[in-house]
């Protein structure tokens, strides 16, 4: 009868949980440890990150090199842009192929 008891459902859950509590209370600590290390590191990377971010972004806008680089690309794409516009329009195909379409398209009214 001893035995029975000593291993009943109700006396082994209770051991169990005895065995269970301290094991939860070390890991539950350790976790408020971590998030506490976590919390504070979190905070000066993002600081640093942030600090970081706009010294790299005032560097690339102020430096004359980057800048001058940028307002060649810009003058060359609207030169390109405005040559390829005018071999466009000036295209003799072009003109007629508008021309006939506008004709057909007065046609079928």
């Amino acid at each position: 009868m001893e035995e029975n008891r000593d291993n009943g459902t109700k006396s082994v859950f209770i051991r169990e949980f005895a065995r269970a509590v301290p094991w939860g209370i070390v890991v539950i600590i350790t976790v408020l440890i971590c998030f506490s290390f976590i919390g504070y590191g979190g905070k000066k990377i993002i600081d640093y990150a942030q600090r970081n971010a706009a010294n790299t972004i005032r560097q690339i806008v102020t430096d004359p090199v980057l800048v001058e680089g940028i307002k060649r690309n810009i003058k060359e794409g609207i030169e390109y842009t405005k040559n390829e516009v005018k071999s466009v329009l000036t295209d003799p195909e072009l003109k007629q192929d508008v021309k006939e379409a506008l004709e057909y398209t007065g046609n079928r009214k």
